[in-house]
C-alpha cells in the first residue's frame, strides 16, 4: 500500500490517526513512534523496534507483532483482537483495557506490565511469560495458558472461566476474587499464592 507523505514511518514519527492498513513494517526502526489512534489493521510489524512506542486507541486487530520489541511501549486501549504476539517482547509495557481477545501470544515476554482490565479471552498464551505483571480484573475466559509462568502477578479479581492453566506457574500470586469455574489447574503451581480456599472448588485437576 501507498502511505500518504504525512504518515511517514520512523523513530519517534508522530502517526496519531495514520492510516497504516495492511502496511509492511516488518523490521523497522519505530521506537518511540505515535500511533494513537492510529489504523493498522493487518500490518505487518513483525521484527519491528517498538521501544517506547505509543498505540493508545489504536486499531491493531489481525496485525502480524511475532517478535517485535514493544519494551515500555503504551497499548493502553487499543484493540489487538486475532493479532500474533508470538515471541514478542512487552516488558513493562502499558496494556490497561487492551483487548488481546484470540490473539497469540504464545512464548511472549510481558513481564513487569500493567494489563488491568484487559480482554485476554480465547488468547493462545502458551509458555508466555507474565511475571510480575498486573491483571487486575482482567478477562482470560477460555484462555490457553498452558505452561504459562505467572509467577508474582497481581490476578485479584481476573476472570479464569474455562481457561487452560495446565500446568502453569501461579506461585507468589494474588489470586483474591478472581475466578475459575470450569478452569484447568491440573498440575499448576499454586505454592505461596494468595487465595480463598473455595476459589478452586469448580476447577478442574487443582489439589490444595
Amino acid at each position: 500500500m501507498t502511505i500518504p507523505p504525512v504518515c511517514v514511518p520512523g523513530p519517534k514519527a508522530d502517526l496519531r490517526g495514520c492510516n497504516l492498513r495492511d502496511a509492511d513494517l516488518s523490521g523497522a526502526d519505530l521506537s518511540g513512534a505515535d500511533f494513537s489512534t492510529a489504523q493498522l489493521h493487518r500490518a505487518n510489524l513483525s521484527g519491528a523496534n517498538l521501544n517506547g512506542a505509543i498505540f493508545t486507541n489504536a486499531d491493531l486487530t489481525r496485525a502480524d507483532l511475532s517478535g517485535a520489541n514493544l519494551s515500555a511501549a503504551n497499548l493502553s486501549g487499543a484493540n489487538l483482537t486475532s493479532a500474533n504476539l508470538f515471541v514478542a517482547h512487552l516488558p513493562n509495557a502499558q496494556l490497561v483495557r487492551v483487548n488481546l481477545s484470540s490473539a497469540v501470544l504464545a512464548t511472549a515476554n510481558i513481564t513487569g506490565a500493567d494489563a488491568s482490565d484487559a480482554i485476554l479471552t480465547d488468547c493462545s498464551c502458551e509458555a508466555a511469560n507474565f511475571a510480575g505483571t498486573f491483571f487486575t480484573k482482567s478477562d482470560f475466559t477460555r484462555a490457553n495458558l498452558s505452561g504459562a509462568n505467572l509467577n508474582n502477578a497481581t490476578l485479584r479479581y481476573a476472570n479464569f472461566a474455562e481457561a487452560n492453566l495446565e500446568g502453569a506457574n501461579l506461585s507468589k500470586t494474588w489470586l483474591l476474587g478472581a475466578i475459575f469455574t470450569g478452569a484447568n489447574l491440573t498440575n499448576a503451581n499454586l505454592r505461596g499464592s494468595i487465595n480463598n480456599p473455595n476459589q478452586f472448588d469448580d476447577a478442574i485437576g487443582y489439589k490444595s
